[in-house]
Formats: C-alpha cells, structure tokens, sequence
C-alpha cells in the first residue's frame, strides 16, 4: 500500500511540472495560441503568458505551465486556448460561455504531446493528440 501511494505522488509531481509541447497547425490560416489556468467558474481562465502565433502547416514547441495548486490535493487546469482571430485571445480573462461555446480549447493538464489544431469542414477549431 505504501508503495502504491508513493508512485501515485510521484505520477502526480512529475505531471505537475512545466515541459516543452509541440503545437501544429493542420489548418491554412494562422493560429493563434495561448496557455490559461482553468479553476472551474466564470471567467476564471487565467492567462499564464504563454501565446504563440503558428503559421498554417507549421509548429511551434511551447512551454507547457506547471499546474497551479491551491490547495494540498488540487490544482487548477491547464488548457491551451486557440483561434483564427487574434482579437479573441487579447483577454487575459475568458469568459467561461465564450470558451464552452466555441470548443476550441484542449485541456493539456496530463495529455501526452504533441498536439494538433485541425479544422472541420463547418469552420469549427479542433485540437487531438493525432494528425
């Protein structure tokens, strides 16, 4: 039992720690890309600092945010944020309906990289961990 619940802290640690992603845009238009912490309510996505602008067809490796904790067994998540429009990512606040409305967010808090923004045929901004 005691070794079980050190591996589980350890998996929890070395998930919370800040590491490098690979972020590509599938898509023919720029995106524009940007790390916030999520604690849950409205407007509470934070913004970390960490944007990018990726040309259509390519990559930008990005420094993945260490997770927030806030107390002794949570932590906020960390989600990355991205569109066409760069005027939608200026906020350092998001409202918690513009964000569950438009869809384009990934939570990156425990997923394995690299990650791929990708459209559907609609217009509609995706990410997946496959190409």
């Amino acid at each position: 039992m005691k070794r079980l619940l050190v591996l589980g802290a350890a998996l929890i640690s070395a998930q919370a720690q800040a590491d490098d992603v690979k972020i590509y845009n599938l898509t023919n238009q720029p995106a524009y890309v940007a790390f916030y912490y999520d604690d849950g309510s409205n407007l509470a996505n934070k913004d970390i600092g960490n944007s990018a602008i990726i040309a259509p067809s390519d990559s930008e490796k990005m420094v993945r945010p260490e997770r927030k904790k806030i107390g002794f067994l949570s932590s906020w998540d960390r989600n990355i944020y991205f569109t066409h429009d760069k005027n939608e990512l200026k906020d350092p606040i998001l409202s918690d309906s513009v964000i569950r409305t438009k869809g384009q967010y990934y939570n990156i808090a425990s997923a394995k990289g690299p990650f791929y923004i990708k459209q559907k045929p609609n217009g509609k901004l995706f990410a997946d961990t496959k190409p």
